[in-house]
């Protein structure tokens, strides 16, 4: 839990204390992508997205509808649940040819600040379901402690660019949200200068539109709150049944088949030695003559 709550304060100091010394990698009305000056592999990245917090935290942090929206990613699933807000979850990522692809193990934990803020935090770790190498040419990355925060913007607001090009009113702040994400990663490996450069300029910037897409399309959540476990409907249940009924007239066929082939082989056994019996006698038949 101690480890947890540092995680989480980590990342909001890091966002709420953000200094202009960053280096500007994108900007557009929408999209703000910032790289560290000494470390080409931590960004903080910010978006204007159309939904309110509560919506767009569902769809971000629900790793089952991850691969609708992020197609840098081949392969995003729960690995083990803690409880309802912590869980330890993998991710593969896709990649350009030569570098190799990187997969991650992460701890993942969700919440809802004091100040009515969402965020999601993660950090790399390890776990014997998922060992590093277990993917075949995929490298084992690490994940700093990085995530998101989202919150409402402020009215006002004409664009991290200052166009004007979207403008935030008492209108429409209620279906708005700014997204702040800090990514920090150990790719542990070299990676080319110019794929690094078109992640931030190229790949971030679609997923956050694809992801905003997806987000216009999800009915409005008025507040998250952590998804119970799911409960299986009587549906699925009655399927469930259906396929261990299935399955046990399935074994028991299999059982009365090799009861079969047992049978069959004692008779042949038998038939075996009862030949040599017969065989050893002619012998001695015909040795005795």
């Amino acid at each position: 839990a101690k480890e947890v709550d540092a995680m989480v304060k980590n990342l909001v100091k890091t966002v709420d204390s953000h200094k202009d010394e960053w280096i500007d990698a994108l900007v557009t009305p929408t999209i703000h992508v910032q790289r560290h000056p000494s470390d080409p592999y931590k960004l903080h990245i910010r978006a204007l997205f159309d939904g309110n917090p509560d919506t767009a935290f569902s769809v971000m942090t629900d790793i089952k509808r991850r691969l609708e929206w992020d197609k840098t990613t081949d392969e995003a699933y729960v690995v083990e649940s803690y409880d309802t807000q912590n869980h330890v979850i993998y991710t593969r990522g896709k990649t350009v040819w030569p570098v190799s692809p990187r997969d991650m193990v992460l701890l993942s934990t969700k919440r809802r600040l004091e100040d009515g803020r969402l965020t999601n935090v993660v950090k790399s770790v390890k776990h014997s379901k998922v060992p590093e190498g277990m993917v075949s040419g995929c490298v084992r990355g690490e994940a700093k402690t990085m995530g998101t925060v989202l919150s409402k913007p402020s009215i006002g607001f004409k664009g991290f660019d200052g166009s004007g090009k979207v403008e935030i009113t008492s209108e429409n702040v209620e279906s708005k949200c700014v997204v702040s994400q800090i990514g920090h990663v150990d790719p542990k490996g070299n990676i080319p200068g110019w794929l690094v450069k078109m992640v931030a300029t190229k790949f971030i910037p679609k997923t956050l539109e694809s992801l905003n897409e997806k987000i216009k399309v999800t009915p409005k959540v008025e507040k998250w709150s952590a998804p119970s476990p799911a409960v299986p409907s009587e549906e699925e249940l009655a399927e469930e049944n259906l396929n261990v009924a299935e399955l046990k007239s399935n074994l028991q066929r299999l059982q009365n088949i090799l009861r079969t082939l047992a049978l069959k082989t004692k008779r042949l056994e038998r038939v075996q030695y009862l030949t040599m019996i017969v065989l050893i006698l002619f012998i001695l038949f015909k040795a005795k003559k």
